[in-house]
């Protein structure tokens, strides 16, 4: 009997002819965070709150954004886990060295259709509207333009490093922790809370609710800024 040549069992039936590029460079992604068995979990005990427990699960990851699912759970009796209280579908997006003449990272939300499109500079990512209670984007770097489209009712968490960064808001809540840096932020039909840390805010737009010490002056608010309470 013949020996049987194992390395034909593994080779692909089909080849590409060689010089072809492979790499989608627009792909396209459809992340249900609610489908089990594609994905890793991990646990984090919160420091600040120990009667609550984040879960956080490892949707997607590559050099461009890192996306999970986490959920907070409160802790009841014999640290046992009750009803999760928060879930955030979180885009970790990945920081980019700029080069001169370089545009600014991208990342856009809209409707398409019973989607959402969420898009990372070049990468595409089709959400279904009901995923988790909000869209979280992490930016680690300065230098984005963040679009909200302004037909996106979904409520969105920005929290961003860096300076240089443009936000403009839907109808949905929008809630912006800007730390450091110096930021522009077009506000949409949607409320806008800001808690803007140590960095300079300016802001126009049609509502807002910054979290600011009243009288400062590195938030800039104009004239077309509605006055909202505070706690």
């Amino acid at each position: 009997m013949p020996e049987l040549n194992i390395s034909k069992l593994h080779s692909d039936p089909h080849p590409l002819p060689h010089g072809i590029m492979q790499t989608n460079p627009r792909p396209i992604y459809y992340i249900d965070a609610r489908e089990p068995g594609h994905s890793q979990t991990a646990f984090d005990n919160n420091e600040d709150n120990p009667r609550q427990q984040t879960e956080v699960k490892y949707i997607q990851a590559d050099e461009n954004v890192r996306i999970t699912l986490e959920r907070a759970y409160p802790l009841g009796r014999r640290y046992r886990r009750s009803t999760p209280n928060s879930e955030l579908l979180v885009f970790n997006v990945a920081p980019r060295a700029l080069r001169a003449n370089e545009q600014q990272n991208r990342v856009r939300i809209a409707p398409r259709e019973c989607l959402l499109e969420v898009t990372i500079n070049d990468a595409v990512f089709m959400v279904p509207a009901h995923t988790a209670q909000a869209i979280a984007i992490r930016l680690t770097d300065g230098n984005h333009h963040v679009v909200i489209a302004p037909e996106v009712k979904k409520t969105v968490l920005i929290d961003m490093i860096g300076t240089g960064n443009r936000i403009e808001t839907g109808a949905g809540i929008v809630h912006i922790d800007a730390h450091t840096g110096t930021h522009q932020i077009v506000v949409g039909s949607g409320p806008v809370l800001i808690d803007k840390g140590d960095a300079v805010v300016n802001v126009t737009g049609t509502a807002c609710l910054a979290a600011s010490p009243p009288g400062s002056s590195s938030t800039a608010m104009p004239k077309t800024m509605h006055d909202w309470p505070g706690p």
